[in-house]
């Protein structure tokens, strides 16, 4: 498996649990609205992870603890995406 497609895999992963067990809400909230907007499944999914992703570059790179706040309103703006803090 190619380094992306396994980091990729990584955050769905986290995503359909944050989706599964609801925590953040904010994750099956969004979801749900991406669906709503005409996002297929998977694609909702991707953009939400891109999001997450996004958020751990910040804490690497900032050296920052994760912001509830920060990723809600980056979810908030989807489908546009984020820069990952640059």
């Amino acid at each position: 498996m190619e380094k992306d497609s396994y980091k990729e895999e990584l955050l769905l992963q986290i995503i359909n649990n944050q989706i599964k067990d609801n925590n953040p809400p904010d994750t099956k909230r969004t979801y749900r609205r991406l669906q709503e907007e005409g996002y297929p499944k998977k694609e909702a999914k991707r953009l939400i992870a891109r999001v997450l992703e996004s958020e751990i570059l910040i804490i690497l790179r900032k050296k920052e603890k994760f912001k509830l706040e920060r990723f809600k309103k980056a979810l908030d703006k989807l489908p546009e995406i984020s820069d990952g803090g640059k």
